[in-house]
């Protein structure tokens, strides 16, 4: 009721009643301060409230548990090629109007996008060529 009367969000109205100099928040800041493990820079609340590492090495380590790397993408690449005797297409990693063609065992293609740019440079990084349209060979599946 407050928070319509003054035009804020209740959180905001709820927070001055509670906290009203900021006291609270600042300690909260403060206990969330730090050294990062990794390279000693300091640490600040926006590292999600951790203080174990600061936003950089945050950041490099975001995304150590990925399943499609380069090298895996590639492999994955090599792999349709062989069983199909094609390059594979964007459809084949989800791309396009939807998922009907999508193959298990290849990468989306939002990750091949991240890890490549395109999915041209990837099928090129594969050592392979672009897809053929139309004919047998297009509309062959691995088994």
């Amino acid at each position: 009721m407050i928070a319509a009367e003054l035009g804020v969000r209740s959180r905001y109205v709820y927070e001055l009643l509670n906290d009203p100099d900021g006291a609270k928040l600042r300690a909260r800041h403060e206990r969330a301060r730090g050294v990062c493990a990794d390279c000693g820079r300091p640490t600040s609340w926006a590292t999600g409230g951790s203080s174990a590492r600061c936003l950089k090495c945050a950041s490099l380590r975001a995304h150590e548990g990925r399943v499609w790397t380069r090298e895996a993408i590639i492999e994955a690449f090599r792999w349709f090629a062989r069983e199909c005797g094609r390059p594979p297409g964007a459809a084949e990693c989800g791309g396009g109007r939807g998922f009907e063609r999508w193959v298990d065992g290849m990468p989306h293609y939002g990750a091949v996008r991240r890890e490549f740019g395109s999915m041209r440079a990837a099928r090129e990084a594969a050592g392979l060529g672009h897809p053929k349209k139309g004919g047998a060979a297009h509309r062959r599946r691995p088994a």
